[in-house]
């Protein structure tokens, strides 16, 4: 798939990796609790009937608390903008993020189309309602 862009591509680390670092366009320090969008200088068009995920690093993610906030982000076909990436520090520590540091990974996925269907009552399965933490620790 080909995708048209302008500024700074997003590059895989590894031939075999399934999504694309994104870079800061800034230097910005955050503080604990603190989030804030950074700009990647980064701008595509995204195929039509396609979506791009902007999702954490799990490197940053364990190793200094930072994540993207509403990951995953969604980028529509059309919107021609910035990709920015809205990082939340959840350490106990300021910290400080460069210009060119990695921030964030983006892949294009191809959603399938849905339908969804009204029913009286859903088919039974194991689980029931039973979430968030119920089938283990």
């Amino acid at each position: 798939m080909n995708v048209s862009y302008v500024g700074e591509k997003p590059k895989k680390a590894h031939d075999t990796d399934a999504c694309y670092d994104l870079y800061s366009a800034i230097s910005k320090t955050l503080m604990p609790f603190e989030r804030s969008l950074f700009p990647s200088n980064f701008k595509c068009n995204v195929p039509e009937d396609h979506v791009m995920l902007v999702c954490s690093r799990s490197g940053l993610a364990l190793n200094r608390g930072l994540f993207v906030l509403n990951a995953p982000g969604i980028v529509d076909p059309h919107y021609t903008g910035d990709v920015g990436v809205i990082l939340c520090n959840m350490d106990s520590e300021p910290q400080t993020i460069s210009e060119g540091d990695r921030i964030a990974q983006v892949m294009i996925v191809k959603p399938e189309e849905v339908n969804f269907i009204r029913v009286p009552k859903l088919i039974p399965y194991g689980r029931a309602t039973d979430g968030f933490g119920s089938s283990g620790k």
